[in-house]
């Protein structure tokens, strides 16, 4: 199918790999991107929290605009 490239092929693999999918099991895709989902996870709380330390100055700026 891959050799083919044609949109029929393109399509079977697509919908081979969504069936396959479902098939696997739930703890071999957990173990395979534990890594990425605890970094992405950890860079995702990072913002947060600076985002929630950020708001003070953006309210000041704020205000200093809207006073001019």
């Amino acid at each position: 199918m891959l050799e083919r490239n044609t949109i029929e092929s393109r399509f079977d693999v697509a919908e081979g790999i969504k069936r396959l999918s479902g098939w696997i099991e739930p703890g071999l895709i957990d173990q395979l991107f534990a890594d990425w989902v605890d970094e992405y996870l950890g860079l995702l709380d990072a913002q947060e929290n600076s985002r929630s330390n950020d708001q003070a100055s953006c309210l000041q700026e704020d205000q200093a605009a809207l006073s001019q």
